[in-house]
Protein backbone atom coordinates (compact mmCIF):
# COMPACT_ATOMS: atom_id res chain seq x y z
CA UNK A 1 0.00 0.00 0.00
CA UNK A 2 2.80 2.41 0.92
CA UNK A 3 4.60 1.76 -2.37
CA UNK A 4 1.38 2.44 -4.30
CA UNK A 5 0.93 5.75 -2.50
CA UNK A 6 4.54 6.72 -3.28
CA UNK A 7 4.10 5.90 -6.98
CA UNK A 8 0.90 7.94 -7.11
CA UNK A 9 2.59 10.84 -5.34
CA UNK A 10 5.48 10.72 -7.81
CA UNK A 11 3.04 10.78 -10.74
CA UNK A 12 1.16 13.73 -9.25
CA UNK A 13 4.43 15.61 -8.75
CA UNK A 14 5.53 14.92 -12.34
CA UNK A 15 2.12 16.04 -13.64
CA UNK A 16 2.29 19.20 -11.55
CA UNK A 17 5.75 20.05 -12.87
CA UNK A 18 4.59 19.46 -16.42
CA UNK A 19 1.63 21.79 -15.94
CA UNK A 20 3.89 24.50 -14.54
CA UNK A 21 6.26 24.04 -17.50
CA UNK A 22 3.40 24.33 -19.99
CA UNK A 23 2.00 27.35 -18.16
CA UNK A 24 5.37 29.05 -18.50
CA UNK A 25 5.40 28.14 -22.19
CA UNK A 26 2.04 29.86 -22.70
CA UNK A 27 3.26 32.93 -20.81
CA UNK A 28 6.52 33.13 -22.79
CA UNK A 29 4.68 32.65 -26.10
CA UNK A 30 2.23 35.40 -25.16
CA UNK A 31 4.89 37.85 -24.02
CA UNK A 32 7.10 37.14 -27.04
CA UNK A 33 4.11 37.48 -29.35
CA UNK A 34 3.04 40.80 -27.88
CA UNK A 35 6.60 42.15 -28.04
CA UNK A 36 7.13 41.11 -31.66
CA UNK A 37 3.79 42.47 -32.80
CA UNK A 38 4.42 45.86 -31.18
CA UNK A 39 7.86 45.95 -32.79
CA UNK A 40 6.78 44.86 -36.30
CA UNK A 41 3.34 46.44 -36.49
CA UNK A 42 4.52 49.82 -37.87
CA UNK A 43 5.52 48.07 -41.11
CA UNK A 44 1.96 46.82 -41.48
CA UNK A 45 0.48 50.26 -40.82
CA UNK A 46 2.47 51.77 -43.67
CA UNK A 47 1.29 49.47 -46.47
CA UNK A 48 -2.15 48.12 -47.41
CA UNK A 49 -1.02 45.55 -50.00
CA UNK A 50 -2.49 42.19 -48.93
CA UNK A 51 0.85 40.43 -48.56
CA UNK A 52 4.53 41.27 -48.61
CA UNK A 53 7.45 41.73 -46.23
CA UNK A 54 5.46 44.45 -44.45
CA UNK A 55 2.91 41.89 -43.11
CA UNK A 56 5.47 39.94 -41.08
CA UNK A 57 3.67 40.97 -37.86
CA UNK A 58 0.66 38.93 -38.98
CA UNK A 59 2.79 35.78 -38.86
CA UNK A 60 3.47 36.20 -35.16
CA UNK A 61 0.18 34.72 -33.76
CA UNK A 62 0.75 31.49 -35.70
CA UNK A 63 4.36 31.44 -34.51
CA UNK A 64 3.37 31.78 -30.86
CA UNK A 65 0.69 29.11 -31.13
CA UNK A 66 3.09 26.83 -33.02
CA UNK A 67 5.68 27.14 -30.25
CA UNK A 68 3.27 26.02 -27.53
CA UNK A 69 1.71 23.36 -29.75
CA UNK A 70 5.15 21.88 -30.40
CA UNK A 71 5.78 21.56 -26.66
CA UNK A 72 2.36 19.96 -26.17
CA UNK A 73 3.12 17.39 -28.86
CA UNK A 74 6.58 16.64 -27.48
CA UNK A 75 5.20 16.13 -23.96
CA UNK A 76 2.18 14.22 -25.27
CA UNK A 77 -0.10 16.68 -23.48
CA UNK A 78 -2.35 17.98 -26.25
CA UNK A 79 -6.03 17.79 -25.27
CA UNK A 80 -9.32 19.59 -25.84
CA UNK A 81 -8.47 21.93 -22.97
CA UNK A 82 -5.24 22.96 -24.65
CA UNK A 83 -7.21 23.38 -27.87
CA UNK A 84 -9.18 26.13 -26.15
CA UNK A 85 -6.06 27.70 -24.65
CA UNK A 86 -4.29 27.75 -28.03
CA UNK A 87 -7.28 29.37 -29.73
CA UNK A 88 -7.45 31.90 -26.89
CA UNK A 89 -3.73 32.64 -27.29
CA UNK A 90 -4.27 33.32 -30.98
CA UNK A 91 -7.32 35.53 -30.35
CA UNK A 92 -5.52 37.59 -27.70
CA UNK A 93 -2.62 38.25 -30.07
CA UNK A 94 -5.05 38.90 -32.91
CA UNK A 95 -6.70 41.66 -30.86
CA UNK A 96 -3.44 43.61 -30.88
CA UNK A 97 -4.27 44.42 -34.51
CA UNK A 98 -7.72 45.80 -33.59
CA UNK A 99 -6.90 49.32 -34.76
CA UNK A 100 -6.04 47.91 -38.20
CA UNK A 101 -8.90 45.42 -38.47
CA UNK A 102 -10.88 47.41 -41.02
CA UNK A 103 -8.00 48.75 -43.08
CA UNK A 104 -8.86 47.70 -46.67
CA UNK A 105 -6.37 45.49 -48.50
CA UNK A 106 -5.71 45.11 -52.22
CA UNK A 107 -4.17 42.54 -54.57
CA UNK A 108 -2.45 42.82 -57.92
CA UNK A 109 -5.37 42.60 -60.32
CA UNK A 110 -4.02 40.09 -62.84
CA UNK A 111 -2.76 37.58 -60.25
CA UNK A 112 -4.97 34.78 -58.90
CA UNK A 113 -5.85 36.65 -55.67
CA UNK A 114 -6.78 39.78 -57.60
CA UNK A 115 -9.16 37.88 -59.84
CA UNK A 116 -10.71 35.99 -56.92
CA UNK A 117 -11.30 39.34 -55.23
CA UNK A 118 -12.88 40.83 -58.36
CA UNK A 119 -15.20 37.85 -58.76
CA UNK A 120 -16.27 37.97 -55.10
CA UNK A 121 -17.05 41.70 -55.18
CA UNK A 122 -18.99 41.27 -58.43
CA UNK A 123 -21.05 38.42 -56.95
CA UNK A 124 -22.00 40.62 -54.00
CA UNK A 125 -22.60 43.77 -56.02
CA UNK A 126 -24.86 42.02 -58.53
CA UNK A 127 -26.48 39.53 -56.17
CA UNK A 128 -25.67 36.66 -58.52
CA UNK A 129 -24.12 33.19 -58.43
CA UNK A 130 -22.51 33.72 -61.83
CA UNK A 131 -18.78 33.33 -61.33
CA UNK A 132 -17.94 36.48 -63.28
CA UNK A 133 -14.88 34.97 -64.98
CA UNK A 134 -15.39 37.12 -68.07
CA UNK A 135 -14.42 40.08 -65.89
CA UNK A 136 -11.14 38.54 -64.79
CA UNK A 137 -8.85 40.05 -67.41
CA UNK A 138 -8.12 36.64 -68.95
CA UNK A 139 -9.53 37.44 -72.40
CA UNK A 140 -12.46 35.20 -71.61
CA UNK A 141 -15.69 36.49 -73.14
CA UNK A 142 -17.65 33.58 -71.80
CA UNK A 143 -19.98 32.58 -69.00
CA UNK A 144 -18.27 29.37 -67.85
CA UNK A 145 -15.71 29.02 -65.07
CA UNK A 146 -12.23 29.97 -66.23
CA UNK A 147 -10.49 30.07 -62.85
CA UNK A 148 -10.82 27.80 -59.82
CA UNK A 149 -14.52 28.20 -58.96
CA UNK A 150 -15.15 27.72 -55.25
CA UNK A 151 -12.91 30.18 -53.43
CA UNK A 152 -14.68 33.26 -54.80
CA UNK A 153 -17.91 32.23 -53.06
CA UNK A 154 -16.16 31.70 -49.74
CA UNK A 155 -14.45 35.07 -50.17
CA UNK A 156 -17.75 36.75 -51.00
CA UNK A 157 -19.30 35.22 -47.87
CA UNK A 158 -16.45 36.47 -45.67
CA UNK A 159 -16.68 39.96 -47.19
CA UNK A 160 -20.44 39.96 -46.57
CA UNK A 161 -20.09 38.81 -42.95
CA UNK A 162 -17.15 41.03 -42.02
CA UNK A 163 -18.10 44.07 -44.07
CA UNK A 164 -15.16 44.16 -46.42
CA UNK A 165 -11.82 42.75 -47.51
CA UNK A 166 -9.41 43.87 -44.82
CA UNK A 167 -6.93 42.73 -42.16
CA UNK A 168 -9.70 41.33 -39.95
CA UNK A 169 -10.71 39.01 -42.79
CA UNK A 170 -7.14 37.77 -43.15
CA UNK A 171 -6.81 37.16 -39.42
CA UNK A 172 -10.22 35.45 -39.34
CA UNK A 173 -9.20 33.11 -42.17
CA UNK A 174 -6.06 32.25 -40.23
CA UNK A 175 -8.23 31.46 -37.21
CA UNK A 176 -10.42 29.15 -39.32
CA UNK A 177 -7.33 27.29 -40.53
CA UNK A 178 -5.94 27.03 -37.01
CA UNK A 179 -9.19 25.63 -35.60
CA UNK A 180 -9.36 23.01 -38.38
CA UNK A 181 -5.74 22.00 -37.76
CA UNK A 182 -6.21 21.70 -33.98
CA UNK A 183 -9.40 19.67 -34.40
CA UNK A 184 -7.59 17.31 -36.76
CA UNK A 185 -4.69 16.87 -34.34
CA UNK A 186 -7.05 16.27 -31.45
CA UNK A 187 -8.95 13.57 -33.34
CA UNK A 188 -5.96 11.98 -35.08
CA UNK A 189 -4.00 11.67 -31.84
CA UNK A 190 -5.94 8.53 -30.90
CA UNK A 191 -5.79 7.08 -34.43
CA UNK A 192 -1.99 7.02 -34.77
CA UNK A 193 0.92 5.69 -32.78
CA UNK A 194 2.62 8.35 -30.69
CA UNK A 195 5.67 8.30 -32.94
CA UNK A 196 3.65 8.75 -36.14
CA UNK A 197 1.45 11.42 -34.58
CA UNK A 198 4.52 13.34 -33.41
CA UNK A 199 6.08 13.40 -36.88
CA UNK A 200 2.89 14.43 -38.66
CA UNK A 201 2.20 17.10 -36.04
CA UNK A 202 5.78 18.38 -36.35
CA UNK A 203 5.35 18.72 -40.10
CA UNK A 204 2.05 20.59 -39.71
CA UNK A 205 3.53 22.93 -37.11
CA UNK A 206 6.54 23.70 -39.32
CA UNK A 207 4.19 24.39 -42.24
CA UNK A 208 2.24 27.01 -40.24
CA UNK A 209 4.33 29.94 -41.55
CA UNK A 210 3.56 29.00 -45.13
CA UNK A 211 -0.11 28.39 -44.31
CA UNK A 212 -0.19 31.97 -43.02
CA UNK A 213 1.59 33.11 -46.18
CA UNK A 214 -0.95 31.36 -48.39
CA UNK A 215 -3.85 32.93 -46.49
CA UNK A 216 -2.33 36.42 -46.57
CA UNK A 217 -1.58 36.10 -50.28
CA UNK A 218 -5.30 35.54 -50.87
CA UNK A 219 -4.79 32.12 -52.47
CA UNK A 220 -7.20 29.21 -52.28
CA UNK A 221 -5.03 26.24 -51.27
CA UNK A 222 -5.40 26.88 -47.55
CA UNK A 223 -9.18 26.52 -47.82
CA UNK A 224 -8.86 23.17 -49.63
CA UNK A 225 -6.51 21.96 -46.88
CA UNK A 226 -8.90 23.24 -44.20
CA UNK A 227 -11.77 21.29 -45.75
CA UNK A 228 -9.53 18.22 -45.83
CA UNK A 229 -8.70 18.56 -42.12
CA UNK A 230 -12.42 18.64 -41.34
CA UNK A 231 -13.09 15.74 -43.74
CA UNK A 232 -10.58 13.41 -42.07
CA UNK A 233 -11.71 14.48 -38.60
CA UNK A 234 -15.34 13.70 -39.45
CA UNK A 235 -14.45 10.32 -40.92
CA UNK A 236 -12.54 9.37 -37.79
CA UNK A 237 -15.60 10.44 -35.78
CA UNK A 238 -17.72 8.32 -38.14
CA UNK A 239 -19.76 11.25 -39.51
CA UNK A 240 -19.76 9.94 -43.06
CA UNK A 241 -22.29 12.10 -44.89
CA UNK A 242 -20.93 15.38 -43.55
CA UNK A 243 -17.42 14.19 -44.42
CA UNK A 244 -18.39 13.26 -47.97
CA UNK A 245 -20.00 16.67 -48.48
CA UNK A 246 -16.70 18.34 -47.57
CA UNK A 247 -14.71 15.89 -49.69
CA UNK A 248 -16.84 16.77 -52.73
CA UNK A 249 -16.36 20.50 -52.08
CA UNK A 250 -12.56 20.24 -52.16
CA UNK A 251 -12.33 19.99 -55.99
CA UNK A 252 -14.76 22.93 -56.19
CA UNK A 253 -12.05 24.95 -54.44
CA UNK A 254 -9.03 23.33 -56.18
CA UNK A 255 -9.75 21.22 -59.24
CA UNK A 256 -6.26 19.71 -59.23
CA UNK A 257 -7.57 17.65 -56.27
CA UNK A 258 -10.43 16.15 -58.29
CA UNK A 259 -8.80 12.74 -58.78
CA UNK A 260 -7.72 12.75 -55.13
CA UNK A 261 -11.30 13.24 -53.99
CA UNK A 262 -12.61 10.56 -56.36
CA UNK A 263 -10.01 8.09 -55.09
CA UNK A 264 -10.90 8.77 -51.46
CA UNK A 265 -14.64 8.42 -52.00
CA UNK A 266 -13.89 5.13 -53.75
CA UNK A 267 -11.89 4.08 -50.69
CA UNK A 268 -14.82 4.94 -48.44
CA UNK A 269 -17.34 3.19 -50.67
CA UNK A 270 -15.25 0.03 -50.95
CA UNK A 271 -14.50 -0.19 -47.23
CA UNK A 272 -18.14 0.42 -46.30
CA UNK A 273 -20.54 -2.52 -46.22
CA UNK A 274 -22.54 -3.08 -49.39
CA UNK A 275 -26.00 -1.69 -49.87
CA UNK A 276 -27.78 1.56 -49.16
CA UNK A 277 -24.89 3.21 -47.33
CA UNK A 278 -22.54 2.89 -50.29
CA UNK A 279 -25.15 4.24 -52.74
CA UNK A 280 -25.89 7.26 -50.54
CA UNK A 281 -22.19 8.10 -50.20
CA UNK A 282 -21.67 7.96 -53.97
CA UNK A 283 -24.86 9.91 -54.75
CA UNK A 284 -24.06 12.72 -52.30
CA UNK A 285 -20.50 12.96 -53.60
CA UNK A 286 -21.48 13.11 -57.28
CA UNK A 287 -24.30 15.56 -56.63
CA UNK A 288 -21.95 18.10 -55.04
CA UNK A 289 -19.01 17.35 -57.33
CA UNK A 290 -21.09 18.50 -60.29
CA UNK A 291 -21.52 22.08 -59.00
CA UNK A 292 -19.36 23.49 -61.84
CA UNK A 293 -21.53 21.64 -64.38
CA UNK A 294 -24.71 23.18 -62.94
CA UNK A 295 -23.17 26.65 -63.08
CA UNK A 296 -21.83 26.29 -66.60
CA UNK A 297 -25.07 24.83 -67.94
CA UNK A 298 -27.15 27.63 -66.44
CA UNK A 299 -24.92 30.61 -67.18
CA UNK A 300 -23.01 29.48 -70.26
CA UNK A 301 -25.13 26.73 -71.80
CA UNK A 302 -22.13 24.38 -71.69
CA UNK A 303 -21.77 20.94 -70.15
CA UNK A 304 -18.34 21.59 -68.64
CA UNK A 305 -16.77 20.35 -65.40
CA UNK A 306 -13.18 21.58 -65.62
CA UNK A 307 -11.95 25.16 -65.71
CA UNK A 308 -10.06 26.42 -68.76
CA UNK A 309 -7.31 28.38 -66.98
CA UNK A 310 -4.91 25.61 -66.04
CA UNK A 311 -1.19 25.33 -66.55
CA UNK A 312 0.36 23.17 -69.24
CA UNK A 313 4.05 22.26 -69.42
CA UNK A 314 3.61 19.26 -71.73
CA UNK A 315 4.64 19.20 -75.38
CA UNK A 316 1.78 17.20 -76.92
CA UNK A 317 3.28 16.83 -80.43
CA UNK A 318 4.14 13.15 -80.13
CA UNK A 319 4.48 10.34 -77.61
CA UNK A 320 8.23 10.88 -77.35
CA UNK A 321 7.86 14.64 -76.69
CA UNK A 322 5.20 13.96 -74.06
CA UNK A 323 7.46 11.48 -72.26
CA UNK A 324 10.43 13.83 -72.53
CA UNK A 325 8.35 16.69 -71.12
CA UNK A 326 7.19 14.57 -68.19
CA UNK A 327 10.73 13.43 -67.44
CA UNK A 328 12.04 17.00 -67.52
CA UNK A 329 9.19 18.21 -65.28
CA UNK A 330 9.80 15.52 -62.68
CA UNK A 331 13.51 16.38 -62.54
CA UNK A 332 12.84 20.12 -62.55
CA UNK A 333 10.17 20.05 -59.86
CA UNK A 334 11.64 17.39 -57.59
CA UNK A 335 13.96 19.95 -55.96
CA UNK A 336 10.90 21.99 -55.02
CA UNK A 337 9.93 19.16 -52.70
CA UNK A 338 13.18 19.86 -50.87
CA UNK A 339 12.21 23.52 -50.46
CA UNK A 340 14.29 24.99 -53.29
CA UNK A 341 13.17 27.17 -56.16
CA UNK A 342 15.73 29.18 -58.17
CA UNK A 343 13.48 32.18 -58.74
CA UNK A 344 12.14 33.08 -55.27
CA UNK A 345 13.60 35.31 -52.57
CA UNK A 346 15.36 34.05 -49.45
CA UNK A 347 12.35 34.62 -47.16
CA UNK A 348 10.11 32.36 -49.23
CA UNK A 349 12.93 29.83 -49.43
CA UNK A 350 13.22 29.80 -45.62
CA UNK A 351 9.47 29.29 -45.26
CA UNK A 352 9.59 26.40 -47.75
CA UNK A 353 12.67 24.75 -46.21
CA UNK A 354 10.95 24.72 -42.82
CA UNK A 355 8.49 22.05 -43.92
CA UNK A 356 9.13 20.73 -47.45
CA UNK A 357 12.17 18.48 -46.81
CA UNK A 358 10.52 16.96 -43.73
CA UNK A 359 7.27 16.47 -45.66
CA UNK A 360 9.07 14.69 -48.48
CA UNK A 361 10.95 12.52 -46.01
CA UNK A 362 7.71 11.58 -44.26
CA UNK A 363 6.01 10.73 -47.55
CA UNK A 364 8.77 8.20 -48.19
CA UNK A 365 8.89 7.00 -44.58
CA UNK A 366 5.19 6.19 -44.41
CA UNK A 367 5.42 4.25 -47.65
CA UNK A 368 7.13 1.56 -45.58
CA UNK A 369 5.42 2.18 -42.25
CA UNK A 370 1.74 2.35 -43.22
CA UNK A 371 -0.36 -0.79 -42.81
CA UNK A 372 0.30 -3.22 -45.64
CA UNK A 373 -3.44 -3.42 -46.42
CA UNK A 374 -3.47 0.33 -47.09
CA UNK A 375 -0.11 0.67 -48.87
CA UNK A 376 -1.51 0.54 -52.40
CA UNK A 377 -4.14 3.12 -51.51
CA UNK A 378 -1.38 5.31 -50.10
CA UNK A 379 0.71 5.00 -53.27
CA UNK A 380 -2.28 5.79 -55.44
CA UNK A 381 -3.22 8.78 -53.28
CA UNK A 382 0.31 10.21 -53.42
CA UNK A 383 0.46 9.73 -57.20
CA UNK A 384 -2.90 11.35 -58.02
CA UNK A 385 -2.32 14.21 -55.55
CA UNK A 386 1.22 15.12 -56.55
CA UNK A 387 0.95 14.19 -60.24
CA UNK A 388 -1.37 16.95 -61.53
CA UNK A 389 0.70 19.67 -59.86
CA UNK A 390 3.90 18.27 -61.34
CA UNK A 391 2.41 18.34 -64.84
CA UNK A 392 0.34 21.51 -64.71
CA UNK A 393 0.93 23.55 -61.55
CA UNK A 394 3.09 26.64 -61.39
CA UNK A 395 3.39 29.95 -59.55
CA UNK A 396 3.38 31.03 -55.92
CA UNK A 397 5.93 28.46 -54.75
CA UNK A 398 5.58 26.45 -52.51
CA UNK A 399 1.77 26.34 -52.59
CA UNK A 400 1.50 23.02 -54.44
CA UNK A 401 4.23 21.37 -52.36
CA UNK A 402 2.37 22.47 -49.22
CA UNK A 403 -1.04 21.30 -50.43
CA UNK A 404 0.01 17.88 -51.69
CA UNK A 405 2.20 17.05 -48.70
CA UNK A 406 -0.43 18.10 -46.15
CA UNK A 407 -3.22 16.15 -47.85
CA UNK A 408 -1.30 12.90 -48.30
CA UNK A 409 0.13 12.95 -44.76
CA UNK A 410 -3.13 13.88 -43.04
CA UNK A 411 -4.94 11.12 -44.94
CA UNK A 412 -2.82 8.50 -43.15
CA UNK A 413 -5.13 8.18 -40.11
CA UNK A 414 -7.96 7.49 -42.56
CA UNK A 415 -6.04 4.99 -44.72
CA UNK A 416 -4.59 3.21 -41.70
CA UNK A 417 -7.90 2.63 -39.98
CA UNK A 418 -9.08 -0.82 -39.04
CA UNK A 419 -11.61 -1.98 -41.63
CA UNK A 420 -13.96 -3.23 -38.89
CA UNK A 421 -14.16 0.29 -37.51
CA UNK A 422 -14.79 1.69 -40.97
CA UNK A 423 -17.57 -0.78 -41.63
CA UNK A 424 -19.45 0.43 -38.54
CA UNK A 425 -20.02 3.72 -40.36
CA UNK A 426 -22.68 2.21 -42.60
CA UNK A 427 -25.12 2.24 -39.68
CA UNK A 428 -24.86 6.04 -39.61
CA UNK A 429 -25.14 6.64 -43.36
Amino acid sequence: MASTVKIQSFRNLAYSKQQVFLGLAYAIALIAGVTLIIWLKPLLEANDLACGKHVIALFVPFGSVGLVLALLVITDSFSKFHFLYLVLLYVVLMLLFADLFFNPIWHYYFDDPGRYSSYAHFILAEGTLWGGDALGGMGANTGHYVDQPGFRYFLALMIKILGGEHRLMQLSNMLIYLVALLIFLGVARDSLSRNHFTWIAAFLILSLPYAANNILDGLSEWLAVTLFFFFVSLIIRERVIAAVVLLALIPFVRQNLLITSVLLVAFLAITLAKGKGRLIVIAVFIGILCLPIYHNLYYAGEFRLLTTNRGNHIDWNSFSTVMQSIFNLVIWKSVRYLGYHPHVDYLRTIVAVLFAPLGTGLLLYFLFRIRSSARYWYLALAAVTVGPTILFGWGYFPRFVFTTQVIVLTAIPLLNRNMKVTQKMVSQV
